[in-house]
């Protein structure tokens, strides 16, 4: 055989393969999925980039298990599933293209809310041990957002059905854009402000619940572009990480600064621009999580000094975890015995009251604001039930220019533990206790 039939020959092999190739080319989504098929009670692993639909084709009941319902008077339910599990740092979005359920039925037992009939759950395991984490869609919600690498779709049915409905997911970077609007923005002014509109918030998944040993996300967030002079404003109100998770800022200005576990609280951030990133990374640690208070703030023109900003003269090298069963918790002569300056300064402290389980005796925890008297301007503290801000609050005691405040003793169970947070400005004559001790009732 001639050297021009052997390139003529190779070169045709070659064409024939790559041709053949393409019609196997690898595909970053799949269709016609049945929940009820050979996906049900499977989990499936999905790619960043990767899309697809989950349908509910020729669902029916068998006519025994019909019968039995009939029989015993009672509603019977089926069930599909599938779950779906993508990378650490993405989070799955799914749409609802339609929803062929039935808006009544006699089925009025097993419903749950305004879902009487046939639905679908829709949960992220672990989370889905709580009802208020777990959703339930009987073509009330168009989409729903994972908040973690994991989604479950579980549907509920009891009658036939030739096209149930029809869901489109995609898979994306688990990263959240936080744009200010323009109706929103604050003036900033000269005086301490504790009650400003709360923004916007961001959280770890499903605060104050564990959050997952590989989760990494990341928050970016930015001033509206018809706003000039913009700046934000972080305010942690929980920091409860592990030591080896983290958390790291990135600045308008590229600066960055890292914060991990081993600190109880990082202090007020203020970005120097319009834009601030927020990253976090579990790195195999996991606890309840954070909590943060995101305040978009309008820079007056003369309020470019750093010494004149009000956010940076708030004070948080305060508060802490208190792990005794009993003591006194004290602010007094903040200023300086011998400090000849009157300004007040601000503070923004945070307690976690919580004694070691160790002390199988005792039963309950009590809390007193036994002094409160000569603060500046106007202050408070926030007592609640639990370790994180969310728990059910207690009390909020006010501090007044005229005379000393008080408040009544407050109990709480042992293992539930204290949340206490001052914010306040604090002058020479400023004092504040707090008493706390633990305690068991003793049975006669």
């Amino acid at each position: 055989m001639s050297l021009t039939k052997q390139i003529t020959l190779i070169a045709l092999q070659f064409l024939l393969i790559l041709n053949f190739s393409n019609g196997f080319t690898y595909q970053k989504f799949f269709k016609n999925s049945e929940i009820c098929g050979t996906l049900n009670g499977h989990r499936r692993y999905l790619e960043l980039g990767e899309t697809g639909d989950i349908m509910a084709h020729n669902i029916s009941v068998p006519n025994y298990l019909q019968e039995v319902s009939k029989k015993f008077n009672q509603s019977l339910t089926l069930q599909c599933s599938i779950e779906l599990v993508t990378c650490p740092s993405c989070i799955i979005k799914v749409s609802f293209e339609y929803m062929n359920f039935p808006t009544s039925c006699s089925n009025t037992k097993n419903g749950v809310g305004m879902c009487r009939c046939d639905y679908l759950i829709i949960s992220e395991p672990p989370y889905d041990d709580k009802q208020n984490n777990i959703i339930y869609n009987c073509g009330n919600i168009n989409k729903y957002e994972s908040r973690t690498r994991t989604l479950q779709l579980k549907f509920i049915y009891w009658n036939n059905f030739t096209d149930a409905f029809k869901i489109n997911y995609s898979v994306e970077e688990n990263r959240q854009i936080i744009t200010q609007s323009s109706l929103q923005t604050k003036e900033s002014s000269e005086s301490f402000e504790f009650h400003n509109e709360q923004i916007y918030e961001i959280t770890s998944p499903f605060f104050p619940s564990f959050y997952p040993r590989d989760y990494i996300t990341e928050h970016i967030i930015k001033c509206s572009d018809d706003v000039l002079l913009c700046r934000i404003r972080i305010e942690f109100s929980d920091f409860l990480i592990s030591r080896s998770s983290s958390i790291e800022f990135i600045d308008s200005n590229g600066e960055r600064l890292y914060v991990s576990g081993n600190i109880f609280r990082p202090p007020f951030l203020s970005s120097s621009g319009p834009i601030i990133t927020v990253r976090f990374s579990a790195n195999g640690g996991s606890d309840l999580g954070y909590k943060a208070k995101i305040q978009f703030i309008t820079a007056n023109d003369n309020d470019e000094d750093d010494e004149n900003n009000t956010d940076v003269r708030i004070n948080t090298n305060c508060g802490g975890i208190v792990d005794s069963v009993g003591g006194v918790i004290t602010m007094m002569n903040m200023l300086g015995k011998n400090s000849n300056d009157t300004t007040p300064i601000y503070m923004d402290c945070i307690w976690i009251i919580k004694p070691p389980p160790t002390y199988e005796m005792m039963t309950h925890l009590s809390i007193k604001v036994e002094k409160f008297e000569s603060m500046a301007a106007d202050s408070e503290i926030s007592i609640h039930q639990g370790i994180t801000s969310d728990k059910p609050l207690l009390d909020v005691v006010k501090s007044s220019p005229y005379y000393a405040v008080s408040s009544r003793n407050y109990v709480v169970p042992f293992t539930t533990g204290l949340y206490v947070h001052f914010r306040g400005q604090f002058n020479s004559e400023s004092r504040l206790a707090l008493v706390y001790t633990s305690f068991s009732y003793s049975s006669e």
